[in-house]
């Protein structure tokens, strides 16, 4: 009976969305980003207003309309963004490169500063 207490709540936390915090999602498709660098979006799966970074760069502030407004990130193949939760680059980091359709919930609406690197 024990057993059949423990599966029954594994399976009640699943269907009720539990309380573990999702992971970043990328994916192979998303938008071609022609250029050297990456694309920040406003809202998850590559949608809402747009802020691009281009290679090589480093943005100590993104600024006031873009702080921790940040849900997913678009980058050349030949690029990645390492982005940080306060500006200046300083607090917790993480490094993002290809397309990423959600940053996680982790990283969702706190990014405020970034670098980008670009091999090409």
């Amino acid at each position: 009976m024990r057993k059949s207490i423990l599966l029954s709540t594994a399976v009640l936390a699943l269907v009720c969305g539990g309380a573990e915090a999702q992971e970043a999602l990328g994916t192979n498709g998303g938008p071609n980003v022609p250029f050297p660098g990456c694309i920040l979006f406003e809202h998850a799966n590559f949608s809402g207003h747009t802020f691009t970074i281009r290679g090589n760069y480093n943005l100590s502030y993104i600024g006031g309309r873009w702080n921790d407004k940040v849900s997913s990130i678009a980058c050349n193949p030949y690029c990645e963004v390492t982005v940080f939760e306060h500006r200046d680059f300083k607090g917790a980091s993480r490094r993002f490169g290809a397309n990423i359709q959600y940053v996680g919930d982790g990283w969702n609406d706190r990014i405020s500063s970034a670098r980008v690197r670009c091999s090409r």
